[in-house]
């Protein structure tokens, strides 16, 4: 039989003890505040007079089409063009990634986990979009408002027929104008033109 048993009192009264003593402790100091944003974002454009903002316009007229050279080339190059397309609409990150919504390239101050996140789901956003019109037709883009800035996509094809996705984040929504020049310059890429 053993030798310890539940109706212990000495044994009791010193778990006891220990454990009012345990209560008795000060308080954990809370926790440290979290860090912040390793990165501070000052925008290019000016503001509009509002406080808003700047207009769509000032968009279309920083995206000028990208300057090629052998840097585009491998996949490198998408790394260079999701840096251009950061900073020609001020945005906070770009993304490419594929039909099932794995990453193919990531540029910009947003961290990788939350660009991955949004990417397949920008993904599964298009593929939606699809279905709902129910046709040989496809979605071209997609324009999400966000609590601060918007989340704006366009699908351009490869070579192979496949879709790419490219995501931007950025403060304002772009023109149909801006959208197009995406797909023009990130077609050039996927196209190997």
């Amino acid at each position: 039989m053993n030798d310890e048993t539940f109706y212990d009192l000495s044994r009791a009264s010193a778990i006891s003890a220990r454990l009012v003593r345990l209560a008795a402790r000060p308080p954990e100091p809370p926790p440290a505040p979290a860090p912040p944003a390793s990165y501070v974002r000052f925008p290019r454009t000016q503001r509009g007079s509002a406080g808003g903002p700047p207009s769509t316009d000032l968009r279309e007229r920083d995206l000028d089409e990208v300057e090629w050279s052998s840097a585009m080339m491998g996949s490198g190059g998408w790394t260079a063009l999701l840096e251009w397309c950061v900073s020609a609409v001020d945005g906070d990150g770009a993304f490419i990634v594929d039909a099932g919504g794995l990453v193919v390239a990531i540029g910009g101050n947003l961290p990788t986990d939350v660009m991955e996140e949004t990417g397949a789901r920008l993904s599964f956003a298009f593929e939606q979009g699809d279905r709902m019109l129910g046709g040989p037709a496809t979605v071209r883009s997609i324009g999400i408002e966000l609590e601060r800035g918007w989340l704006v996509g366009v699908q351009v094809r490869t070579v192979e027929g496949m879709a790419l996705i490219v995501g931007v984040v950025s403060p304002s929504p772009l023109s149909a104008a801006a959208r197009d020049t995406l797909v023009r310059v990130f077609s050039k890429k996927a196209l190997g033109v």
